[in-house]
């Protein structure tokens, strides 16, 4: 979830006020934060959506009480952390979809040698070919 790249449908300053989102004029950015994880009724992980109006640029993170980026959602392989990941990222996907944020799915071009149909993913710098099915 985190190393995908988000996009909002409509980032005008009005719909973001209205979404809830705060402007920080030092940074020059949008966030929005909203609770993940509770412990005795008290909030203790959140979720940051930032959104620069200028770059066109979507950040999801999720953080602790003390503004830090909370490792264990961040490095799932070390811990049992399975369930907890799911409701977390579960929730923030609601959210994001609530909020008109949508995933931006990389770039897939196709091209046709000898009738067979090669596969290359725009990010990748060695555009390795895959065979489709």
């Amino acid at each position: 979830m985190l190393n995908r790249h988000w996009i909002i449908t409509d980032y005008c300053k009005d719909n973001l006020k209205q979404l809830g989102f705060l402007y920080d004029p030092k940074m020059d950015y949008w966030r929005y934060l909203f609770p993940v994880r509770f412990w005795k009724r008290r909030p203790t992980l959140f979720c940051s959506i930032l959104i620069s109006r200028d770059k066109d640029y979507v950040c999801v993170n999720v953080i602790d009480n003390m503004n830090n980026f909370y490792p264990a959602f961040y490095c799932q392989e070390y811990g049992h952390y399975g369930d907890f990941i799911e409701t977390a990222e579960k929730k923030i996907l609601y959210k994001l979809k609530s909020l008109g944020i949508i995933e931006k799915k990389p770039e897939i071009k196709e091209k046709k040698k000898n009738g067979h149909t090669r596969t290359y993913r725009k990010s990748s710098k060695n555009k390795i070919p895959r065979r489709r099915s």
